[in-house]
């Protein structure tokens, strides 16, 4: 009881919910009675940390637990790391944020949550969601640390009340930078820089060790090799690729198991499958999210794989229309939304429309790529474009002018207020692509706790075993809004890692261990202020440090004491972290 009432602990249990503070006891209570974990050794280093997975939630906690002081390997199952976060393209949620302030865009942390909560139509669990949202900004900062990850570029996606999904410009030589790859490259280079850290490629984890405690203290490779230390990151992804007769999405979302996919062949399930082996439980399995809109490849258009059209050309003005030239949707719409209207059109497919305005918005470097690859082509006019693509005459034209009255109304009859081009003229250039929905992530899976402790059927947590990323489920609720699985690798990575870290040292770090970004709720107290130490990254670590972070706070609170809906127990908190 003493810790729990420590002035260093940098979150107030007094304000967490009373089976939280349970849970919170019971894993401090573990901490204390069991003794120290040596693990294996690279050269003469003993792993403490081993976290399987190296997208962006592997590469998050591995950086973090290191930084906490642990011996890292870091197992990825092919010979790349990146996983889905490489291929992400819309962006990284957060509010509040240097890059909205600077544009003037009004958001509130209470804004992102019920927008998220809407998005899970009730399946989110609220706690898991007060953490994503309430440690978003925190998210934000620590990406911004490493030099090139500048997050500028700021866009309102579907099922987003406000712009808050954030991306990379494109490069200073003019070339893109898709967010994702970007994130991911930079991320790596660090990681392989850190003394600490062992990046294995090609090791796939069949197993989890189990001593007779049950705690888990280690992974069993293919190889038949393995590996032990005191604590497990999980960080493998999801299960969207796996369509096979005994894949989860057989078994628990067959309805779409027939749909192309975004994903790569890496995403089987195999931290869930891992997570099951030691009793794990598991939550929203049957929650598939279906993106409304995957390019159909004119050199290949029955591809069970896809390239995905990201939600971001819908944000920054891309028109949707079906096979006659017809809108039929909000292009803003929750995906779940958006995907079920293009289901039910001939055929399941639609066609996304860009102007030159909506191109410059996007991005033309970022663009280019798409249409290098074939799934954009550039019409001089709709008419052209009708008669090429079978639409009735006259049907397109008619389209976009209604478009553009509504947009200058600043409603239409979907029900769409947001319209970042204001004006489609169907007299100039149109840039069109195919478009079809496809399978592109999976909320369900290992359940876990607001400390990212992966929790058993009895919901108790399993000791010594952590998760992060696509493979928990529970955030997302049955849709995922863009731009949140991004932020969900870094918040719950970030908390993974750490939390990993001070359960393999014991007592030793726990009261140095900064759950800061855990609801957001910071104590004054005599430790090390946790804003600073969250954001701040040494130049001996190969970042830019941060810039003028006293001025950014500053930022910081005066666009929280801005902003339409901060209520006060945002704003103090706000103020705390200061």
């Amino acid at each position: 009881m003493l810790l729990l009432h420590s002035p260093c602990l940098p979150f107030r249990v007094a304000r967490l919910p009373r089976f939280c503070v349970v849970q919170l006891l019971w894993f401090f209570v573990f901490l204390a009675t069991m003794s120290s974990v040596t693990g294996e050794r690279d050269g003469n280093r003993p792993f403490s940390v081993i976290v399987v997975g190296s997208g962006l939630a592997g590469l998050t906690a591995t950086i973090e637990a290191e930084k906490a002081g642990a011996n890292v390997i870091l197992l990825e199952k092919t010979a790349n790391t990146g996983g889905n976060s490489a291929k992400a393209t819309s962006g990284m949620n957060a509010t509040p944020t240097r890059a909205q302030l600077m544009q003037h865009i009004e958001d509130s942390l209470h804004e992102f949550e019920e927008d998220v909560i809407a998005s899970g139509g009730g399946f989110s669990d609220p706690q898991l969601v007060d953490v994503l949202v309430k440690s978003s900004a925190y998210a934000y900062n620590f990406l911004e640390t490493f030099e090139g990850l500048n997050l500028s570029v700021v866009s309102q996606c579907g099922g987003h009340s406000k712009p808050r999904t954030h991306r990379l410009p494109p490069s200073p030589d003019g070339k893109p930078s898709p967010v994702g790859w970007t994130t991911v490259s930079t991320l790596k280079k660090f990681v392989t820089s850190l003394p600490a850290v062992t990046l294995r490629t090609n090791s796939r984890v069949t197993h989890l060790l189990k001593d007779s405690a049950g705690k888990v203290g280690g992974v069993g490779l293919e190889s038949g090799e393995e590996v032990r230390a005191g604590a497990v990151v999980l960080a493998t992804g999801g299960y969207s690729h796996d369509r096979s007769a005994d894949s989860f999405l057989s078994k628990y979302a067959p309805s779409v198991v027939n749909l192309p996919t975004t994903n790569g062949n890496f995403a089987e399930g195999d931290g869930v499958r891992l997570g099951l082996g030691v009793g794990a439980g598991v939550v929203d399995m049957d929650k598939v999210q279906v993106h409304p809109t995957a390019f159909v490849d004119p050199k290949d258009p029955l591809s069970s794989v896809k390239f995905l059209a990201p939600e971001a050309l819908r944000g920054s003005g891309g028109v949707l229309v079906d096979s006659f030239g017809e809108r039929f949707c909000n292009e803003l719409g929750r995906r779940d939304e958006v995907s079920e209207k293009i289901l039910s059109l001939p055929g399941g497919v639609a066609f996304l429309l860009l102007n030159d305005e909506a191109a410059d918005i996007f991005g033309r470097p970022n663009l280019g790529f798409y249409s290098f690859k074939g799934f954009f082509v550039e019409y001089p006019d709709a008419q052209s474009a009708a008669s090429a693509l079978g639409f009735p005459q006259g049907s397109l034209e008619s389209t976009l002018r209604r478009y553009s009255e509504s947009a200058e109304r600043g409603e239409d009859s979907f029900g769409k207020k947001v319209f970042p081009v204001k004006a489609f003229d169907p007299n100039k250039k149109v840039m069109i692509a195919k478009i079809t929905p496809a399978i592109h992530y999976t909320m369900g899976g290992l359940k876990i706790n607001p400390f990212s402790q992966v929790q058993g059927e009895n919901a108790e947590p399993i000791l010594g075993l952590f998760a992060a990323g696509e493979v928990t489920g529970g955030v997302h609720g049955k849709n995922r809004l863009a731009g949140n699985s991004l932020l969900e690798c870094v918040v719950f990575g970030r908390i993974s890692g750490k939390a990993a870290a001070s359960f393999s040292s014991f007592l030793a770090g726990i009261q140095q261990a900064d759950f800061d970004f855990v609801g957001g709720e910071v104590a004054a107290s005599p430790c090390p202020a946790p804003v600073e130490s969250l954001l701040s990254v040494s130049e001996e670590e190969g970042t830019k440090g941060v810039k003028g972070m006293r001025a950014e706070k500053e930022a910081l609170e005066a666009l929280h004491g801005l902003s339409r809906g901060t209520t006060k127990e945002e704003h103090e908190h706000t103020t705390q972290a200061q």
